[in-house]
């Protein structure tokens, strides 16, 4: 089947390049190639195009939701490939997840997201408890969808509704569970492995944990308590086990972060 694949770009213009050359290198080639300009003020239109790719500028930025419904409604082909622009795919990602489509009720393709080596506090904490490097290591087929990194077939995709243009986070989430509903999989297999780019700060990941996490609802009083039990017993506890003292600070912080963003939501 022929591939489409995207990069869902807002000022990404400090790694946009590095995302589309991982897309171009791969060794099973993509048959169509674009940007969605998520309204960005940067360079990173002008970034795309000099990479020779194509641009789908949207005026303002109007969420990731709106993003990837726009990227679905502009692919010419059957399968869809998203690739964030600050993350790189290893060359055999495309041709390794495409195998999975052979099964017709395969909707999408996930793998886990790592890092390389992490200097500051607040990477050291994403590659841990964000991404949680390494802890996966069996292939699932109800998996919770991401897109960072991922393989979609687009008739699925549209069968369950695709994405909600409303949703400013959680819409691969979201996606995601309605494929499950409809009887599709989707697939975890953990020897896709792609790679983040670029730091975070303290800021940034806090805020990227709580999206990640809003998915399972707002946070109450109840949930509330039992995540800062869970920071101090799991979380801190593992940055202290390799004396992380920067991450164990992050991970106190953290159910607190959630709880006030919740709030501001």
């Amino acid at each position: 089947m022929k591939i489409s694949a995207y990069v869902p770009c807002y000022n990404g213009a400090a790694t946009l390049r590095q995302a589309i050359k991982s897309l171009k290198e791969q060794t099973r080639a993509v048959n169509e190639l674009f940007v969605v300009d998520n309204g960005s003020t940067d360079a990173s239109a002008r970034i795309a195009e000099e990479e020779g790719v194509r641009v789908v500028r949207l005026e303002r930025g109007l969420g990731r939701g709106a993003c990837r419904a726009r990227a679905m409604e502009e692919v010419k082909y059957p399968l869809v490939v998203s690739c964030d622009s600050s993350i790189v795919l290893p060359p055999d990602f495309l041709r390794n997840a495409e195998r999975w489509f052979q099964d017709e009720q395969v909707a999408a393709v996930i793998g886990p997201i790592a890092q390389k080596e992490a200097l500051k506090a607040a990477d050291r904490w994403r590659g841990r408890h964000l991404f949680r490097t390494d802890k996966r290591t069996a292939v699932q087929e109800d998996a919770a969808f991401v897109t960072g990194g991922a393989m979609l077939r687009a008739a699925a995709a549209s069968d369950a509704g695709g994405y909600d243009a409303s949703r400013d986070h959680g819409e691969d989430a979201d996606l995601g569970r309605r494929l499950l509903e409809r009887g599709y999989k989707v697939i975890f297999d953990p020897k896709l492995t792609y790679w983040q780019i670029g730091s975070n700060s303290l800021a940034q990941v806090l805020d990227r944990y709580w999206r990640w996490n809003r998915a399972q609802g707002r946070m109450n009083a109840s949930a509330y308590l039992k995540q800062i039990k869970y920071s101090i017993t799991v979380m801190a506890r593992e940055d202290m086990e390799t004396a992380d003292v920067g991450a164990a600070l992050i991970s106190l912080i953290s159910p607190h972060y959630q709880f006030w963003r919740d709030r501001r939501e």
